[in-house]
């Protein structure tokens, strides 16, 4: 299934992905919530633990900083990246 090949090798997508790739089989994006809702209800899991992001993938505002693995540093609140 979709959620076994995004956990095995460590992908992540977007809830409007799983959407997207059959429109007519779940009809709704609110179909598509309920359903990862219920998945991670009845694992007793979050859902970023089945690797599906509700938002767009890398926004970061805020007080925060890091530094990436090749040195440079991002400070999040002075930057759009």
């Amino acid at each position: 299934s979709c959620f076994c090949i995004l956990i095995a090798n460590t992908i992540f997508c977007l809830d409007r992905d799983i959407y997207y790739s059959d429109t007519q089989l779940f009809g709704s994006q609110t179909i598509v919530d309920n359903i990862i809702n219920d998945i991670s209800c009845m694992l007793k899991i979050p859902r970023r633990s089945l690797h599906i992001l509700s938002s767009t993938k890398g926004f970061v505002a805020g007080n925060l900083s890091y530094t990436e693995e090749d040195g440079t540093k991002v400070h999040c609140s002075c930057s759009a990246t």
